[in-house]
């Protein structure tokens, strides 16, 4: 049975199957672009987003191989294949070997970088920090100095200048 049931119930209507058009894509870049289009036009919906490739899956890796042979060992010809292949198990096992030595060590380069970038980064704010805080001071320094200036000068105002008259001669002057 047909799961577009709509079609079933009510078949005078003419359904037309929308036709998908062709895109030529002439770059990756494109293509990721019409990808990025085509999710966007129906952005309800969820997507599952494929998960990042975890670590390569590494060969069975022994940490210690017990059957190293010389390379005298394969000189019989029904040998040489096991030869090969013993020498092969050898050689991924020591490049296994050298790439987590060398993660390690790039991963402690990475971590004693980033410490250090983070102390310049810490030592290099707290001496603007400083610096902005200096200033601010100067200005509030200033602001009092000048808030004091301006209380002395309206204070001087304020008072009558000269010796102070007695009230008999002060009242005729003003008349």
């Amino acid at each position: 049975m047909s799961l577009n049931l709509e079609k079933h119930l009510n078949p005078t209507k003419k359904y037309v199957k929308k036709k998908k058009e062709f895109v030529k894509c002439s770059s990756t870049k494109d293509l990721m672009k019409l990808r990025v289009e085509r999710l966007m036009e129906h952005p309800e919906r969820e997507y599952a987003l494929p998960e990042p490739p975890a670590e390569a899956k590494q060969p069975k890796v022994l940490e210690f191989n017990p059957n190293i042979h010389g390379s005298n060992a394969g000189a019989g010809s029904g040998e040489f294949h096991v030869y090969r292949a013993e020498r092969r198990r050898e050689e991924r096992r020591q490049k296994w070997l050298e790439d987590k030595e060398r993660k390690q060590e790039e991963e402690v380069e990475f971590t004693e970088k980033e410490k250090q970038l983070k102390q310049e980064q810490e030592s290099k704010t707290a001496k603007n920090r400083a610096k902005r805080q200096k200033a601010k001071m100067r200005k509030l320094q200033a602001r009092v100095e000048a808030d004091k200036a301006k209380k002395a000068q309206a204070a001087l105002l304020s008072e009558p200048a000269g010796p102070a008259l007695p009230p008999a001669k002060q009242a005729k002057r003003e008349s």
